[in-house]
C-alpha cells in the first residue's frame, strides 16, 4: 500500500461528494490507540483537523468503541459517542472509526444522503452491529436496495483463528463463517469454499485441531447485508489483510502496542465541490 491511503472505494466511485479514506502506518505520526481523551476533546479535534488528515471537513464525529451493538446517529454537532456504529445525515461531517484487525465497513445512500461506518469484530458481529446499523438508516429513510456497501481490509480468516479458549462459536456463528482446519499437504483448491471471491482469500496450509476455527469476519459482514436485502451487486469487498499488509495496524501481529487506523468516510456539501 502507499504511505498514506485515501482511497475511494469504486462503490463510490460515481458519487464526488461523498468522501471516504483511511490512516495507515506512515500516514499519520501519532499513533491513535483505543483510548480517547474525554478531557480535553476540543484540543483533539483541533489537532486532528489541522494535521490535514480531514482536510475535507469542518467536523468529526469518533467513538469510544466497545465491541458493542450500539450505533449512534449523529444529528449535529462534534461528540464523543460510546457506539461501534455512527450514521449522519450532515454535510461536512467525518465519521471516524478506528481499527487494527476488526473489519470496518461503510454504508452510503446516494438518494436518501446519509452515510454510515461501522467497526465490527466477532463480538460485534455476533451482535449483529451491521444490520442494526442498516436498520438505523433504514429509519432516517434510506432503503436497503440502494446502499452501497464497502467491507474494508480486515484480518482473513487465514490469519483468524478462534475457540481456543473454548469459546462456542458455533451459538452465534454457521459453519461458513466459521471455517474448520485443514490437514498439511491438502490443496487449498481441493477445499469447496463455496462463496464468491473467497478462494483468493485461501493461501496457508494449517495443523489440524478439531476445537479451533478459523473466523471469516468478511463473509460474515456480507451475510448481514444480504440479509438485511441490501444487493449483492452493491457490495464491495477488498482483499487486503491487515495481518499479512506491513503498512496496516494489526493486534493479532502487533500485540498490546498495536496503534489503530482511521476510516473515515463524510458527505460534502455540493456547493463545495
Amino acid at each position: 500500500m502507499e504511505n498514506q491511503v485515501c482511497v475511494k472505494p469504486e462503490i463510490f466511485s460515481q458519487y464526488p461528494e461523498l468522501m471516504c479514506g483511511v490512516t495507515t502506518r506512515s500516514f499519520f505520526s501519532q499513533t491513535f490507540s483505543e483510548g480517547i481523551d474525554r478531557e480535553k476533546p476540543d484540543a483533539r479535534e483541533k489537532a486532528m483537523l489541522e494535521s490535514g488528515i480531514f482536510f475535507w471537513f469542518e467536523k468529526i464525529a469518533f467513538s469510544q468503541q466497545t465491541h458493542s451493538d450500539r450505533v449512534a446517529v449523529i444529528e449535529s454537532d462534534w461528540f464523543i459517542w460510546e457506539a461501534d456504529a455512527l450514521v449522519t445525515r450532515q454535510k461536512n461531517l467525518a465519521l471516524v472509526i478506528k481499527t487494527a484487525d476488526c473489519g470496518q465497513i461503510f454504508l452510503f445512500d446516494p438518494v436518501a444522503e446519509i452515510v454510515g461506518a461501522v467497526h465490527a469484530g466477532w463480538k460485534g458481529h455476533s451482535l449483529r452491529i451491521l444490520e442494526k446499523t442498516v436498520s438505523s438508516m433504514i429509519n432516517l429513510w434510506a432503503k436497503a436496495e440502494r446502499l452501497l456497501c464497502f467491507i474494508g481490509p480486515s484480518i482473513e480468516a487465514r490469519n483468524y483463528e478462534v475457540g481456543a479458549d473454548g469459546t462456542d462459536f458455533g451459538q452465534w456463528f454457521g459453519d461458513r463463517t466459521l471455517l474448520p482446519h485443514w490437514e498439511p499437504g491438502i490443496p487449498i483448491d481441493s477445499i469447496d469454499w463455496s462463496y464468491p471471491d473467497i478462494s483468493s482469500r485461501a493461501g496457508r496450509d494449517y495443523k489440524h485441531l478439531d476445537s479451533r476455527k478459523f473466523f471469516d469476519g468478511k463473509y460474515e459482514s456480507k451475510r448481514q447485508l444480504l440479509r438485511m436485502e441490501v444487493p449483492e451487486n452493491q457490495i464491495e469487498c477488498s482483499d487486503l489483510c491487515s495481518f499479512e499488509e506491513e503498512n496496516l495496524y494489526s493486534y493479532r501481529r502487533d500485540g498490546a502496542n498495536a496503534g489503530r487506523m482511521m476510516w473515515i468516510i463524510g458527505m460534502r456539501d455540493s456547493n463545495q465541490l
